[in-house]
C-alpha cells in the first residue's frame, strides 16, 4: 500500500513539474515575440510598480523617484534581474523535473545543455519580431540565471536527500 502512495506522489510530481516546465518555456517565448513597443511598455509598468512598492519604503530613494536618464538605468536594472530570474526558475524547474523521472546521474548534461540552448532559442526568435533584436549580454544574462537555478535545485535536492536518510 504504501509503494502504492508512493508511486501516485511521483506521478503527481512528474506531471506538475512537466507543466510547470512547459508554462515556463511558454512564458519566456511569448515574451520574446511580443513586439519591441509592447515589451518596452510592459517592463515600463513592471519598472513603475517597483518604484511604487520601493517608495512606500523609502519614498526619496532614487528608485522610488527616477525619471529620465535615472527611470532608463533602473529600466534596465530590472529587465536584467527579470531576465535572470525567469531562467533561473526555468533551471531550476527543470533539474526538478529531471529527478522526478530519474535518479540517474549520467546523463543531467541533458539538462544543463537544454537549460542553456533554452537562451540561444529566445533571442534568435527575438530577430523574428519587429522592433527586436537579439542581444548576446541576454544570452549571458539567461544562461548564468538558468546555472544558478539548476545549481539551486542541486542544492535543494542534496538538502533533501539528507534530511531522508535521518
Amino acid at each position: 500500500m504504501q509503494t502504492h502512495a508512493k508511486n501516485k506522489k511521483i506521478y503527481l510530481a512528474r506531471v506538475l513539474l512537466t507543466v510547470m516546465c512547459i508554462a515556463m518555456l511558454v512564458f519566456i517565448f511569448s515574451n520574446s515575440l511580443k513586439a519591441g513597443d509592447e515589451s518596452s511598455a510592459q517592463s515600463a509598468g513592471l519598472v513603475k510598480t517597483v518604484q511604487k512598492v520601493v517608495g512606500f519604503f523609502a519614498p526619496n530613494s532614487w528608485v522610488a523617484t527616477a525619471t529620465g536618464e535615472a527611470f532608463e538605468k533602473l529600466h534596465a536594472i530590472v529587465r536584467t534581474i527579470a531576465h535572470f530570474s525567469e531562467f533561473a526558475l526555468l533551471g531550476a524547474l527543470c533539474s526538478w523535473c529531471y529527478r522526478a523521472y530519474t535518479i540517474e546521474k549520467a546523463y543531467f548534461f541533458v539538462v544543463v545543455f537544454f537549460v542553456l540552448l533554452i537562451p540561444v532559442v529566445d533571442e534568435f526568435l527575438q530577430t523574428l519580431t519587429i522592433g527586436r533584436v537579439a542581444d548576446i549580454y541576454d544570452v549571458w544574462i539567461d544562461s548564468a540565471g538558468g546555472a544558478v537555478g539548476i545549481l539551486f535545485a542541486l542544492g535543494t535536492l542534496w538538502i533533501a536527500k539528507k534530511i531522508r536518510r535521518k
